[in-house]
This record gives C-alpha cells, structure tokens and sequence, in this order.
C-alpha cells in the first residue's frame, strides 16, 4: 500500500501533479490525499474546496479501488504540504519551470518542498506529458541505498527497466591560456566510473533481483548527463543528501538545474530520514 500526498491548487502544475499520479499503476489500498493550502490572498477556499472535490470525484471514478481524501487547509503552503505528505511514503508537486527564483527568502516553492522533505518527492513539470521509458537514476559513489530502493520498487510496479547514469569529469588546472588537462587520464577517469557503476549495479541486483538494471557512464556534469539520458525517460531519481548550518537541506546545482530545465516527472530522494 503507497501513500500518495498531492498538492493541488488551480494550475497547471497542480493538475499535472494529479495527473501524474493517476497515470501510475495504483492498486488496491493505495491512498491518494489531495491537499488545497488557501492562502491569505489567494483562491476563495469556497472555489477551492469545490474544484477539489470535482477532481476526487473523477479519481475515484476512474480508480474505484483507491481511497482518495480531500484535505482543505489554510497557512504555508510549504508547511502544510509537508506536514501531510510526511506521513505519507510519496509527495507530490507541480512546478512551474519558468518561475524564477526572487530572492533568498523568497525561494522557489517546490525546492523550498523538496529540501525538507522526509519522503521522496516527485517533482511534475506544468508542461509534462504522460509516457516514457526507463527510470533513469543519477547515482555517484556516495549515493544513499534509499535512491535505488526507491527506484526500483517504482520500476517494478510499471515493469520497467531502471537505467543507472554516472556522470565524470578530467580534472582541469587552469592556465595562462585557460583550463588544461591531459588527454592521457580520460582511460583511467572513465574505468573508474565504470568501477563505480559496477559496485551500485551489483548492489541492486542484489537487493531487486526481479528488476532489471542497466548501466551508462558519461564524460561531463551530471547534470548534462542526465538531461541527455533522460530526455524520454518516464521519472528521472536524483538523491538529496546534504544539509546546511540551519538544519536544511540543499538541493545541490544539480537538482535545482534539472528541475528547472526537464520536462520529464523529477523524483528527489532525502538520504535518510529526519530526526
């Protein structure tokens, strides 16, 4: 049984949030919670909690076995969302990719969501459409095992193959007349991300021996890499491991990169679960 924590308001990210979840292979006993957060200044909670209650009702029509509940609250957006989708296994958003961020206070709603999370968050483009390949995973030599636990038990609900990417790079020294590096090293910085990839390949099979795994090692920034590899792929699984001086968690140039630029579903994995 998966707990699905949804946020919905009157977007199309909103939308394409509920989307997403009622594309994926829900079964008997799955609970899908969708959220509506009124704020001060935002949609009348009345027109709210009607839209919302529309699109229960069109959930539970098209999936009669799934218990689906409406929660209509007030406050931060961020903390009610979090406060609910915490007790749950999966949180869900929208994101609007265009929406830049105004200020240090001010942050981006979804990675605001995503740094503090407990659970893994799927991050669903306004733009997203349904479809798509494998589960491609970005994964380097410290990536926690929640990232391909939580891949994998994705794939085999969809019976799909989980692609591994590493990503690697020459290290430059810079010169009078720019960054330089010797050609020589690419052999031995490419064997050792193979050596890498071997390891985490080896560790999930063992974990998922049912799922089926594939590797791919690429020269250059992992976030390149990955928008190069995931480009048709039907979730894309990034882990999220560091935390800050306040208690945070940051997202890294890598997540916030990609959430602003893909358009496939982005699923933030924390490392661990929060004290």
């Amino acid at each position: 049984m998966t707990t699905y924590t949804v946020g919905l308001d009157d977007t199309d990210g909103g939308h394409a949030a509920v989307r997403w979840v009622a594309a994926e292979p829900l079964t008997s006993g799955d609970v899908v919670k969708l959220v509506n957060v009124a704020e001060l200044f935002g949609e009348p909670r009345a027109a709210a909690k009607q839209r919302i209650e529309s699109v229960a009702t069109d959930f539970r029509r098209d999936h009669p076995d799934v218990d689906v509940e409406i929660i209509t609250t007030g406050g931060s957006v961020a903390d009610r969302l979090l406060e609910h989708g915490n007790s749950g296994d999966i949180l869900v958003v929208g994101c609007h990719r265009h929406r830049l961020i105004t200020g240090v206070f001010d942050r981006w709603l979804p990675e605001r969501i995503v740094s503090r999370s407990k659970v893994p968050v799927v991050v669903v483009p306004d733009d997203w459409t349904e479809g798509g390949d494998d589960i491609v995973v970005g994964v380097d030599a410290i990536s926690p095992i929640r990232i391909i636990d939580f891949a994998a038990s994705r794939a085999r609900l969809r019976d799909q193959v989980v692609l591994l990417v590493n990503a690697w790079r020459i290290p430059t020294v810079a010169t009078p007349f720019g960054a330089a590096y010797l050609p020589d090293d690419r052999p031995r910085y490419a064997e050792h991300s193979d050596r890498q990839l071997d390891r985490i390949l080896t560790l999930a099979v063992t974990r998922f021996p049912t799922v089926w795994f594939q590797k791919r090692s690429l020269e250059g920034s992992a976030a390149s890499a990955l928008q190069r590899t995931a480009r048709t792929a039907s979730l894309v699984v990034i882990g999220r491991e560091h935390r800050s001086a306040l208690g945070g968690a940051l997202l890294g140039s890598v997540g916030e990169r990609l959430l602003r630029t893909m358009t496939r579903p982005i699923a933030v994995v924390p490392a661990e679960e929060a004290a």
